[in-house]
Parts: structure tokens; sequence; C-alpha cells
């Protein structure tokens, strides 16, 4: 059941999603198919951009600054999404004209109704990302908010009954990804969480790796791990060289990350860790 004070949120998300929908409707009516498909392409592509366009500018300039890489390629990445974002729209206003512009009464109902069907397809982009965002929001919230906040609540209702089986079937993420964000989330929160995710069998062997045992001892490393600068850390190509060490590769794809949150996100640690699962 939802609970009554939560359930404002739940019935306006869903009154403001319907109003977005018809409003994309009606604005895609009076731009017409084509300039209403070009926002569907603006959109979609101009995240494609961002994403990519901001990975490889964040990669060319972080060889003078390494430490920045992750701030400049979502700095680079949010310009060059909004760039060719509105670059695109002025683009299709320019190219094509609106439903009203047409003088023929069936070529403006085939633009007007296009127009209608696009944008509809707009608005639901729009709300499968916005649903996304809340899915992940709501995972992670209840690590640091009590579990009937908004959030969460907003969340368990999105995924139950009807609309939770159309929400997990046009959600490109897999619910895996949603139920690994709040167990991270409760484990940022409790250290002791934390060190039993250490102890797990195929973890511990894996941090006793002589590779890795080497670079906790590395007095550069060190230090920039007692500053804090994660980035720099990351970047460091000592540390690049054991991250992409195949040996340490294939043993850390043997590890059923689920089953170590589940152990570590245990209340009380057991006398001894799990097994592993034998190897088929």
């Amino acid at each position: 059941m939802t609970d009554l004070a939560s359930s404002p949120w739940v019935t306006g998300f869903y009154i403001v999603a319907a109003l977005f929908l018809l409003l994309q409707i009606w604005r895609g009516w009076r731009l017409g198919i084509l300039r209403s498909g070009m926002s569907l392409v603006a959109l979609v592509g101009s995240g494609i951009i961002g994403w990519y366009g901001g990975l490889w500018l964040g990669n060319i300039f972080s060889a003078s600054q390494p430490a920045s890489r992750f701030i400049l390629w979502i700095t680079a990445g949010s310009i060059l999404a909004l760039v060719s974002y509105f670059a695109l729209l002025i683009l299709s206003a320019l190219l094509f004209k609106k439903t009203r512009d047409h003088s023929s009464v069936p070529v403006r109902l085939f633009f007007g109704i296009g127009g209608a069907i696009t944008g509809f397809l707009v608005g639901l982009v729009v709300l499968a990302a916005t649903v996304s965002g809340i899915r992940a929001a709501g995972a992670m919230s209840a690590a640091f908010f009590p579990p009937t906040n908004a959030l969460s609540t907003l969340k368990k209702n999105l995924e139950s009954g009807w609309i939770g089986q159309v929400v997990r079937f046009s959600d490109p993420i897999p619910d895996r990804f949603y139920n690994g964000l709040g167990q991270f989330s409760q484990l940022s929160t409790d250290p002791m969480a934390g060190a039993r995710l250490m102890q797990y069998p195929d973890i511990a062997n894996l941090l006793q790796n002589p590779k890795i045992l080497a670079l906790a001892t590395d007095p550069s490393l060190q230090k920039t791990a007692q500053q804090g600068n994660s980035l720099a850390l990351f970047n460091n190509p000592k540390f690049q060289e054991v991250l992409t060490d195949p040996e340490i590769v294939a043993a850390a794809k043997k590890i059923d990350f689920e089953a170590a949150l589940a152990y570590a996100l245990q209340k009380k640690s057991p006398a001894t860790p799990p097994s592993p699962p034998p190897n088929p």
C-alpha cells in the first residue's frame, strides 16, 4: 500500500506526465511532422554527441590535466549536447514549415497528425529518461533517508502493477542496475558493510594479488590517496596498468558482485565467509 503522506507525490507525477504528453502532442501538431521529427532527432542525437564527443575531448585535454578527465568529460559533453541540440532545432526551423504554413488542407492534416505522433514519441523519450532518473534516485535515497521518503515511494509505485510491467519493459537499463545502485548506496553509509565486502572470498583473494599489494605500498599512490584525489589516482599509469592486467581482469570477472553485496549488507557477519560457487 502507498503511504498516504507520500501519495500526492505519486498522483502528482502521473498528472504532470499526462499533461506533458498532451503538451508534446499539441506542440508536435503545430510544428508539423518534419520539425517535430527533427526535435526527436535532436533530443536523441545530442545525447549521443555529448556522450562520445565529451569522452573524446576529455581524453584529449586530460593529457595536460590528467586529474580532471572526468570533469572535462562531463563539461565538454554537456556543452556539446546543448550546442548540437539547439543547432539542430534552429536548422529545422530554417528548413521546414510549420503545419499552419501549408495552404493545402490535406497537407496540413498530414503534417499535423504526423507531428502529433512524433511529439508523442518525444514526450515518451523524455518521460522514459525521467523515470530512469527517479528509479536511480529512489534506489539511492533508501540509504540516506527513511524508507517511506517520497523518492523511494514513487519508485515503488512506478515499479508495481501493470505500470511497473510497462516501465520495466520500456526501460533499457536492467533492474539489477537499480538494485546494485541501492546496495552500493547502503554500503557507502555503513563502514562495517564495507569491511565485510573486503572479506568476501573472491574479493579477498583478488586483493592479495602481488600486483595489487604492490600498488597499496607504492609511496606516490599512497600520497595521492591521502590527498583524496581519486581522479589522479585512477589516471595514474601504475594504477591503469594493473587495472588492465589480463590476470586481474580475469579474476575480477569471476566475482559474483550481487552475492558479495548481499553478504556485505548482512546485519551480522557470519562466522565464516560463504564459499564461492564451484566453477562449471
